[in-house]
């Protein structure tokens, strides 16, 4: 296995238990301090088990959501990884959200250092008319 192979399946697992609700396999893909930074360039440090209890606070009014890889793809620095991903999920009124999101991941050790998140507005999933 080369490192890029861990580094890729560091943050399918980070996904996966996300996608879980497997709170505790989640902080341990995580290093600590971790790096949040979000949609609109905030950045937010947490320690793992922090970073755990702030993603239990914000999905709890959320009855759907998920991560659904598109694609995960090692960059050439050894240890940074990108992950094409749709968001889905909603809450108790709207679970049809869908978001093309692409996650920037700055590993170190094999544990996530820092989480970048580039969001794009909801997205069809077939292209609509007058598309070039």
């Amino acid at each position: 296995m080369s490192d890029q192979d861990g580094l890729v399946r560091a943050v399918k697992g980070f996904i996966d238990c996300l996608n879980a609700h497997d709170w505790d396999g989640l902080a341990n893909y995580l290093a600590d301090p971790f790096l949040r930074v979000g949609g609109q360039a905030e950045v937010d440090v947490f320690t793992p088990e922090g970073y755990v209890e702030w993603v239990k606070e914000v999905l709890s009014g959320v009855v759907v959501y998920g991560k659904e890889v598109r694609s995960i793809i090692p960059g050439s620095d050894g240890k940074t990884v990108f992950a094409d991903l749709i968001e889905f999920g909603g809450s108790r009124t709207d679970t049809g959200r869908r978001n093309a999101s692409l996650y920037v991941f700055s590993l170190d050790d094999g544990r996530i250092r820092r989480m970048a998140l580039y969001q794009m507005p909801s997205v069809p999933d077939e292209p609509t008319e007058g598309w070039h």
